[in-house]
Order: C-alpha cells, then sequence, then structure tokens
C-alpha cells in the first residue's frame, strides 16, 4: 500500500507554489478533487479496456494463417501486433499513472497531471491507436477468409469500414468539440 501524506497546511503551501493561486478555499478544495477523480478514473477505464482490447487483438493474431508474400495478410497481422503493443502499452501506462495518482496526496497528483498533460493522455493516445488498428485488422481477416464468396466479403468490408468510420468520428468529435472535451485534454482551467 501506499502511504499517503494528508497534510493540508503544507500541500496548501505547495499548490500556491506550483499554481501562483492559492488553493486553501473550500471551491478550489472540491474542484482539485474533481479533478483528482476525473483524472484516476480516467487512467482505470481506459487501462481496463485497452488491456481487454489487446487480448482480443493478440488472439487474433494467433489464429491468422499467413500465405507467403501476401500483401493482405501481412498487413493484417502487421496490425494486429501494432495493436497488442499499443493497448498493452496503455493499459501499463494507465497503471503506472493509476499508482502515482492513488500513492500521493490527491492535490499534489492533480498538480503533477496538470503539469505533464501529455504523460496523462498517453495511455489514451495509445489506445486509439491500438483501437483503429485492431479494426482494421478485423477487417482484413474478413476479407482474406471470404475470398471465395463476394457477397459476404462486401457485406463485412461495408460493415467493417462503417465500424471504423464511426469509431474515428467518434474519437475526432469528442477530442475537438472543446464543449465536452476541455476537462480531459489536460488543459488547465482557471
Amino acid at each position: 500500500m501506499c502511504d499517503r501524506d494528508y497534510d493540508d497546511e503544507s500541500n496548501d503551501d505547495i499548490a500556491k507554489d506550483n499554481m501562483g493561486k492559492e488553493m486553501t478555499n473550500d471551491n478550489n478544495k472540491s474542484l482539485f478533487a474533481m479533478d483528482y477523480d476525473k483524472y484516476r478514473d480516467d487512467q482505470m477505464n481506459t487501462g481496463v479496456i485497452a488491456a481487454l482490447l489487446g487480448g482480443f487483438a493478440l488472439t487474433n493474431s494467433w489464429e491468422m494463417e499467413l500465405r507467403p508474400n501476401s500483401a493482405v495478410d501481412s498487413v493484417m497481422y502487421v496490425l494486429a501486433i501494432v495493436a497488442v503493443h499499443a493497448c498493452t502499452c496503455s493499459a501499463l501506462t494507465s497503471a503506472f499513472l493509476y499508482r502515482a495518482l492513488t500513492c500521493n496526496d490527491p492535490k499534489l497528483a492533480v498538480l503533477w497531471m496538470r503539469k505533464h498533460p501529455f504523460l496523462a493522455n498517453l495511455p489514451y493516445t495509445k489506445f486509439v491507436v491500438g483501437t483503429l488498428a485492431y479494426i482494421v485488422s478485423v477487417i482484413l481477416v474478413a476479407w482474406k477468409e471470404l475470398s471465395e464468396e463476394y457477397v459476404a466479403r462486401i457485406i463485412t468490408l461495408v460493415i467493417g469500414v462503417m465500424s471504423a468510420c464511426v469509431a474515428a468520428l467518434t474519437i475526432g468529435f469528442v477530442q475537438f468539440d472543446h464543449g465536452l472535451t476541455t476537462k480531459c485534454s489536460g488543459i488547465v482551467h482557471d
């Protein structure tokens, strides 16, 4: 277990030094608590789903039969392995950040996450890369396996491309619609 120091007076001084603002009033304490919960929950949720998806991608790669000199087979396999690596990295980074968050004073943890937005967002970014690689890999698996079934091949291709587009558009919309995501982007708000 982690030992946390809850000396409010010294932590308030650190918060003042680090942010240049006084952090002793109740409103700012509740904002810290909300940000702490957000950072902690984001790391936990991203890590769990990334681990699950990485496992799917790994299992999928084991079952692939690769033909020599087949571009589709090579791309399909490479994307599956990229998904495994990206999702594993996401899960591990989330676990390390989660531990760092929960083993420190919540105020200091929030200040640290605000100071390092790239690292705070890295698990999510890796998860997005892994997700898209996995979806495209699955599309290629269906394309290859249904080479003798033209109608089924086209149906799975259309559904797969639509699924990939929905995922990509959702990621883009969530990432760039600032009315929804500014709190998740690592941007420090007043």
